[in-house]
């Protein structure tokens, strides 16, 4: 314990906020780094670095390592879909960073629409129990476009072994495109 100002406090590193980071004994902020950091891979259970840029703002990569994409498309000729599987996972969980549905003008009525993680089905709108939704809307108009997330940061993520999933009305004279970003997360 030291004494300041007649007060005693507890100590519990050596190195000030500029400093070297020689990593001792405590840590807490961030390592600061160039623009465009060539970040190295770790080890699970290793220490690794929050990163900030040389101004001190906390930098957050766009995007995670390992990002895919699909595309979806259902055209007036298709029926609706009821529960189809878009990424089918045996083990692990699934991020979603981004998703966004499009309905077309051509359309010449709203269209139901919901994406979420089930075992199996979609069940309800629930945000809890055996489905997690990551969005739903009852009558998206033609020409809309719904969307969430910017794929910076996970937006909703399924447990274990849940499949990404989607259920959608029949898209009358035109189509509705569904465009998904996630990451695989095996554990």
């Amino acid at each position: 314990m030291a004494d300041i100002q007649g007060l005693p406090q507890r100590i519990t590193g050596d190195i000030t906020a500029g400093d070297v980071d020689l990593g001792n004994p405590v840590k807490i902020g961030a390592h600061a780094t160039e623009m465009d950091p060539a970040l190295a891979s770790v080890t699970p259970g290793d220490r690794s670095y929050a990163r900030a840029l040389t101004t001190g703002t906390l930098l957050t990569m766009g995007g995670m390592p390992g990002t895919k994409s699909i595309e979806v498309t259902r055209v007036s000729d298709d029926f609706g879909v009821s529960n189809e599987k878009i990424v089918d996972q045996t083990g692990g969980r699934i991020l979603v960073t981004k998703a966004t549905l499009t309905v077309s003008a051509d359309c010449t009525r709203s269209c139901q629409f919901r994406l979420g993680f089930g075992l199996s089905v979609l069940v309800g709108q629930s945000l809890g129990g055996n489905t997690r939704m990551i969005m739903a809307h009852d009558r998206l108009p033609p020409g809309k476009v719904m969307s969430v997330g910017d794929g910076s940061g996970t937006i909703s993520y399924g447990l274990d072994g849940f499949d990404l999933i989607y259920t959608t009305s029949r898209p009358t004279n035109g189509s509705l495109t569904l465009n998904v970003t996630y990451v695989i997360m095996n554990q």
